[in-house]
Parts: structure tokens; C-alpha cells; sequence
């Protein structure tokens, strides 16, 4: 999943969210996480306590302005990917 651009690769591409995620954790691939945190992270989407949720169409249209008000006031909503290592060499 792509973390880094959830907003706008996840919940505005497929409409859908992740509900109830702890505060205290913060938001990124579990291979990233402290053991600890990822555990958590774990039995709280084994439980159902943290959960996937479809948008509806207006919550979808309400998220979908919000990025577009965030881009307006140059917020970057979006995190491009890097480049490639060869990019500008010749290729043999």
C-alpha cells in the first residue's frame, strides 16, 4: 500500500478509508514500525477496531476539494516518487 500518498492514491482513487487508527502510532508501512507498534497495529485490525470504510459520494467529493484546497494553498498533497539511479547515463 502506499502510504506515503494515501490520501490521494487510496482514499481518492478508491474510495475507501481506514477508520480508527491510534493516535499514539504513526501512520506508515508496518515494515517500517518499532516491533512494538506493528504488534498493535496488528490485533487492532485482527479485532476489527481499526477498519476499512467506504466513502460515500459525498464524502468522497468533500476529500477530493479539501486536496485541491490544500494544492491552491501549496501544500504538497502528493509525494513524487524517485527517480531513477540510470536516469540521464547511457545505455550501454
Amino acid at each position: 500500500m502506499n502510504y506515503l500518498n494515501y490520501r490521494t492514491d487510496i482514499v481518492g482513487r478508491y474510495k475507501i478509508k481506514i477508520v480508527d487508527w491510534p493516535d499514539k502510532i504513526p501512520f506508515q508501512s508496518p515494515t517500517d514500525m518499532k516491533a512494538d507498534d506493528a504488534r498493535a497495529i496488528y490485533h487492532l485490525w485482527k479485532s476489527g477496531t481499526t477498519h476499512w470504510e467506504r466513502l460515500t459520494s459525498n464524502e468522497h467529493k468533500r476529500h477530493m476539494k479539501a486536496i485541491e484546497e490544500d494544492e491552491a494553498k501549496g501544500i504538497q498533497v502528493r509525494v513524487p516518487r524517485q527517480g531513477r539511479s540510470d536516469k540521464g547515463k547511457k545505455r550501454k
